[in-house]
């Protein structure tokens, strides 16, 4: 027989109920710390604005993206659209040329090309930057913009959702989206927040001249030119309120590939920007950073364990019913006494408070993100939300390391 490892199980639930707790009370503190910092700040004056939206082979998405454009609540003698064909195959570049931007079409050279082409191009204090797959609410420019007043924030990151919510897999996304949204907000408090989608962010122009534009070698350049703001000591906030809306993948196939290029952007990225995890960078740097990076690994360590575990099992099992025959095996494993010790132990006390914390994050999660009331339909949702994740999780960082072993790197 194969030895049994579930005190290893044990070891690894004590490690993350009391890493989890930790987190979310350190979260709560947070929370409870700038509630009432969560309205944007005021605008005292309108800069000129220079948008750009990178484009290839998305000419289904053109014309809603451009009309959020077009719709802004914005003074448009302060407001600048550039539009950038990457080299589209289809009629992208005709369909943008319809609208009265400034619509440029160059040789296909990658996403982060076409922004830093995008960058010599603009005119304005801020540069905004849209995937053409998005769209904006009219007022949530003007609900970012105020944040610039603080010169020592360089960008700001939009409240991204999803547009399409049909499907499991779809309602999945939208789900972590919105809870992924509301820790950033935590995290920009303490000036820990990490990344700028493509979907609408914006930056202060002064920035790429200062730390250079978006690096066009990596696959994530959004979390690449974070971090290198970041390191410059510079700030990164988060406009909760200001609606932006992106479609999210409807198969897992085309989920899988995303995040596997997110989980390799990941490993890359944190291992060139390493030295962040410094008490020099205060809270980024001894608590966010690690904490994020501690999280992926108990993903992967408790997952290797169900699945190791499971198989250990099921090899035993076959053991004991090859020697005893069926009937004794059946009758040992139909006789189960459920024992109430795990009710009274401090596991299960933890447990419930972290469950609890979780719980509130989602109330809290939901109202930020502008919904009237959290109804228990949610909370069950959230539920299955954790139960699923972690193995769906566990998947992608599997298939990255199978894609990074097989060398291939290609996107």
């Amino acid at each position: 027989m194969l030895p049994d490892i579930t005190y290893i199980g044990k070891i690894l639930v004590y490690c993350i109920i009391y890493f989890t707790l930790f987190v979310g009370i350190y979260l709560l503190f947070i929370f409870v710390e700038n509630k009432k910092n969560f309205r944007n700040p005021k605008v005292k004056k309108l800069p000129k604005v220079s948008i750009i939206v990178p484009i290839y082979n998305g000419v289904k998405y053109v014309k809603e993206c451009l009309t959020s454009l077009v719709n802004l609540n914005y003074p448009k003698e302060k407001l600048e659209i550039i539009v950038v064909d990457d080299g589209s195959k289809d009629k992208s570049f005709e369909e943008a040329k319809k609208f009265n931007f400034k619509v440029h079409k160059k040789k296909h050279s990658g996403k982060a090309n076409s922004v830093n082409y995008g960058i010599d191009k603009c005119s304005g204090e801020i540069v905004g930057i849209l995937d053409v797959d998005s769209t904006v609410e009219k007022d949530s420019l003007k609900k970012m913009i105020g944040y610039f007043s603080d010169k020592k924030v360089a960008a700001v990151h939009s409240g991204m959702r999803t547009k399409n919510t049909d499907s499991l897999l779809e309602k999945f996304q939208d789900i972590e989206y919105i809870l992924s949204l509301f820790f950033k907000k935590l995290f920009s408090f303490v000036n820990g927040l990490f990344v700028t989608p493509g979907v609408f962010s914006l930056y202060r122009a002064d920035i790429f001249r200062e730390i250079g534009k978006f690096d066009h070698n990596n696959v994530t350049e959004d979390l690449e030119i974070a971090l290198r703001i970041l390191s410059k000591n510079y700030k990164i906030k988060c406009a909760i309120d200001a609606k932006t809306y992106t479609i999210a993948p409807k198969k897992f196939k085309e989920l899988q590939k995303q995040r596997v290029r997110w989980n390799f952007g990941f490993l890359k990225n944190f291992r060139k920007y390493s030295f962040l995890l410094s008490a020099k960078y205060k809270e980024l740097g001894y608590l966010v950073l690690p904490t994020v990076i501690i999280g992926q690994i108990f993903i992967l360590i408790l997952f290797s364990y169900l699945i190791i575990n499971f198989i250990f099992s099921l090899v035993n099992n076959i053991f004991i019913l090859s020697i005893t025959g069926i009937e004794p095996f059946l009758v040992n494993l139909l006789n189960f006494h459920f024992s109430l010790g795990f009710l009274q132990s401090e596991l299960f006390f933890y447990s419930i408070i972290t469950l609890t914390i979780g719980l509130t994050f989602v109330i809290y999660a939901k109202k930020y993100s502008l919904f009237k009331k959290t109804k228990p339909k949610i909370i069950l949702q959230y539920l299955i939300y954790i139960i699923v994740s972690g193995y769906i999780y566990f998947y992608f960082w599997i298939a990255t390391f199978y894609k990074i072993l097989k060398k291939d790197i290609k996107w």
